[in-house]
């Protein structure tokens, strides 16, 4: 079955002088795909506007893993 599982993680830049141009990746990989897609984002708050894109192209999947940092910790958890 497509989309089942779907791997996301936040990458921080590559070094101090990326900082000031580009805010922290997110990455998604779907259980099926080779190659996992990654976005750089100027506001952390556009994450969810990246995995929207993601989901648009490839289908949602049903479940979701992230390493539960602090990025995709919900408060209401």
């Amino acid at each position: 079955m497509k989309n089942q599982q779907e791997r996301t993680d936040m990458e921080e830049p590559v070094s101090q002088d990326d900082t000031s141009s580009r805010a922290p990746a997110t990455g998604a990989q779907q259980q099926e795909q080779q190659y996992a897609e990654t976005a750089y984002l100027l506001k952390i708050e556009a994450v969810a506007e990246a995995l929207v894109d993601i989901y648009s192209r490839f289908g949602v999947p049903k479940e979701v893993l992230s390493n539960q940092g602090t990025q995709f910790m919900c408060a209401a958890s």
